[in-house]
């Protein structure tokens, strides 16, 4: 019979960067902490400390680029951040009143200071000064001091259009003691915020001490934020080789009118994109993905089409575009310096674009009406934060059509709220027909449903290079996450993709293959010239035994282990940063460092679960069961309808063969998650061993209604027949898995065993 399938052993992995990818790994011993990475942390430091000293601010910048600076002084970027004065404060501090959930914040000026009174981090009200005013319009947040130099936004803004107070999150119940209250992770200015509202940040977070010491250049997003620091390129204005027109390497700045779209756009991700950190400070040097390492299109970011859902910051939708694909860049669009758009109506578009686009034999609009604007079509937009409205840019084609069939959404319903997405549909059918030019979202939509039924058509997707990169490293992961035989052969030849994202996604689809095979084939990335690639082969041959390390690749192993340590050095101030910690020191065997940094992130949230699952899985490794049990029951306590909790506690009440708990817990599993086809394989098992095959057939039935070709459920029903004496049922889920594996013997005896008794029960 079939054994169970026991993932209660490996922590649940989450590579922090790629935000919220579950995947599994196996773990196996490691050193501590290498001296080599510490020497390369404190090289590191030194070279921070150089390089802070080359950036000099905008004033510097100002007599030679005087038409710039005034463009600037006015922009967004130049309010991102500034003191709380007369003449950046837009709010009213009159002892205005703003009340949630039982919660008073109370606005006001003392001497000249602007002051707000309301619950601290232990639940008593208090004053806090407002030191800094945070963004400009058309919402205006305010930053206040907690000790240990966190600096932390408050959850209350001001709506600059209507003049009032709101809550960013209104349709949320809070406690004072929160990860999203004023006080908590979430709107802490330090590791939320400040990279991208500040030029040149440095962190500067100290792990044992849990304090700040935040520094940056300019307090705004000046200058040197966008075209790096100037110091080399003023030396070299103040000298002779400069008047005698010499030129000297390394004295231009970053990002000028010469630089291609992808060059451009690249230069603006760091900040306008949804993406992990890999440095801890950026500087400039190299390519965006050897500083970052961008979202795919994944669930809960970005809806199954791809177009924007949660905040994703235009990136990831404008690299979709076909406008990017042919070479538009971001100030085709956008004046750089004033940060608005060039035109405010169809002009920006007709800088390209063909005049018949502008007329109602292409938009089918009455004149001065909403839908004869070329954005309200191609670009619909959704609220964030309230208030701030902000548009998707990934310039597609609306497509009702794809509402229907899918229940994704359409720009033609964002305008005609009052009509279905079939009416949409149909409109779009008289004016153009019923065919529709291919776009990759149709494969994306169903790859999502992870249905081995989809995974050729997302092999072909990934195949044709004309499909956006980011449409196509997301199809990697789909096919990763579908459950189909042989998924790993599908996925190897993409490790040599000319795509960075593409390499990087395969690298992380490839953890459930044996460590021999992992080393083979992942062995050759680590000499990467893309440092994300890098720390994706790390991450992945972390377990690995490093005798088993190729000799030719043992040293860019250890130097992209530093990177590695660099990377979660780097994101340790975050709740999910110390999770990432976590399961760095629970993969090299040191659960005592594990539990630490596990406890250190419930610390920062109490309510991630991620952590109290993975605890729980750490203290079942160790035989300490019952602090497991408790675990996971607090999970639940806190998330009644969190699957991966019941699958935990069934798995591991079957290790201790408690039988009927098992089975309690694992149809709670399939209850609440009737996606996780292995709680339908456990529970099938536990049935049989509880002399439930009626039952188990059953469960094995349901199984293959949600995944007809799940090879491991056709294996075991397949068995449950055989033993039960029904070959001929049998035989039929046998050959299947014969056709799927034609080159398993195993498979191939069972399946001559099956036949033999066919046979002779026919005899008799």
């Amino acid at each position: 019979m079939p054994s169970f399938q026991k993932k209660s052993s490996r922590p649940l992995i989450i590579a922090v960067i790629l935000f919220w990818t579950v995947t599994l790994a196996y773990f196996g011993c490691q050193p501590e902490s290498t001296s080599s990475q510490k020497e390369n942390s404190a090289t590191a430091k030194e070279s921070v400390l150089k390089t802070r000293d080359m950036f000099l601010g905008e004033q510097n910048c100002m007599d030679c680029h005087q038409d710039q600076y005034h463009n600037w002084e006015d922009s967004h970027h130049a309010y991102s951040m500034q003191p709380a004065d007369s003449t950046n404060v837009k709010a009213s501090f009159k002892g205005e009143k703003f009340e949630k959930d039982g919660i008073t914040f109370t606005f006001f000026q003392k001497n000249d200071k602007y002051w707000v009174n309301t619950k601290d981090v232990e639940g008593g009200y208090k004053d806090f000064e407002i030191l800094y005013t945070f963004g400009i319009t058309p919402l205006q947040q305010y930053l206040v001091a907690l000790p240990g130099g966190k600096m932390q936004a408050l959850e209350t803004a001001w709506d600059t259009k209507n003049n009032k107070w709101f809550h960013l999150y209104d349709h949320l119940k809070l406690t004072h003691n929160e990860w999203v209250n004023w006080t908590g992770g979430a709107m802490n200015w330090n590791t939320m915020c400040a990279q991208c509202h500040s030029t040149y940040l440095e962190k500067n977070f100290d792990d044992n001490k849990n304090t700040f010491d935040t520094k940056w250049a300019s307090v705004n997003v000046s200058c040197e934020a966008c075209h790096g620091a100037g110091k080399k390129h003023i030396d070299y204005i103040d000298s002779e080789e400069y008047k005698n027109n010499q030129k000297v390497p390394g004295s231009h700045l970053q990002l000028t009118n010469n630089n291609s779209s992808k060059e451009q756009v690249n230069s603006c991700a760091p900040c306008h994109s949804r993406r992990g950190q890999l440095t801890e400070v950026y500087d400039h040097e190299g390519e965006y993905l050897d500083n970052f390492i961008p979202s795919i299109l994944t669930d809960g970011l970005y809806h199954a089409d791809g177009q924007i859902q949660d905040e994703v910051y235009v990136y990831g939708s404008f690299t979709q575009s076909k406008m990017y694909h042919n070479n538009v860049k971001c100030t085709n669009c956008h004046d750089p310096h004033t940060t608005k758009i060039k035109f405010q109506d169809n002009q920006l578009c007709l800088q390209c674009h063909e005049p018949k686009y502008d007329s109602k034999d292409h938009h089918f609009h009455e004149e001065s009406n909403e839908g004869t604007k070329c954005v309200n079509c191609h670009m619909p937009g959704k609220y964030y934060m309230g208030v701030d409205f902000r548009r998707d840019h990934s310039l597609r084609i609306p497509r009702p059509d794809l509402s229907v069939e899918y229940g994704t959404p359409n720009a033609c319903n964002q305008c005609h709220e009052d009509k279905s997405p079939e009416w949409a549909a149909k409109q779009v059918e008289n004016w153009h027909g019923k065919e529709r030019p291919y776009h990759f979202s149709e494969d994306l939509i169903v790859g999502r449903r992870r249905e081995p039924e989809y995974v050729s058509n997302l092999l072909l997707m990934l195949a044709d290079t004309a499909q956006p990169v980011i449409a196509r490293a997301t199809a990697l992961q789909y096919i990763n996450e579908t459950p189909i035989s042989d998924g790993n052969l599908e996925i190897i030849p993409f490790l040599k993709n000319p795509e960075p994202l593409i390499r990087i996604q395969a690298i992380r689809s490839l953890n459930d293959l044996p460590v021999v095979e992992r080393i083979s084939n992942v062995s050759p990335l680590l000499r990467d010239p893309v440092r994300a690639v890098r720390v994706a082969a790390v991450d992945i041959l972390l377990d690995a035994p490093q005798d088993q390390i190729p000799g030719l690749y043992r040293q860019d192993f250890q130097k992209a282990s530093n990177e590695f340590y660099e990377y979660l050095q780097a994101n340790v101030d975050a709740r999910d940063g110390q999770f990432a910690f976590a399961q760095y020191y629970d993969r090299l065997n040191q659960p005592q460092n594990a539990e630490k940094y596990y406890l250190k992130a419930l610390k920062g949230d109490s309510l991630y679960n991620m952590s109290r699952l993975n605890l729980g899985i750490l203290y079942n490794k160790q035989g300490r069961n019952e602090e497991a049990i408790k675990m996971y029951n607090e999970v639940i306590n806190i998330e009644p309808n969190y699957g991966p909790a019941y699958y935990s506690l069934g798995l591991l009440y079957a290790e201790l063969n408690q039988l009927d708990k098992t089975v309690e817990y694992l149809k709670k599993t399939i209850e609440v998650m009737p996606e996780n086809l292995r709680a339908y394989y456990n529970l099938g098992l536990a049935l049989q061993n509880v002399e439930k095959p009626k039952e188990a057939e059953q469960v094995y039935i349901d199984a293959l209604k949600v995944s007809p070709d799940y090879w491991e459920i056709h294996n075991a029903i397949g068995i449950l027949y055989y033993q039960q004496g029904n070959f001929s049922k049998a035989k039929h889920h046998i050959d299947l898995l014969v056709n799927q594996f034609p080159n398993n013997n195993d498979l191939k005896n069972f399946q001559n065993q099956v036949n033999q008794m066919l046979n002779s029960s026919k005899v008799q």
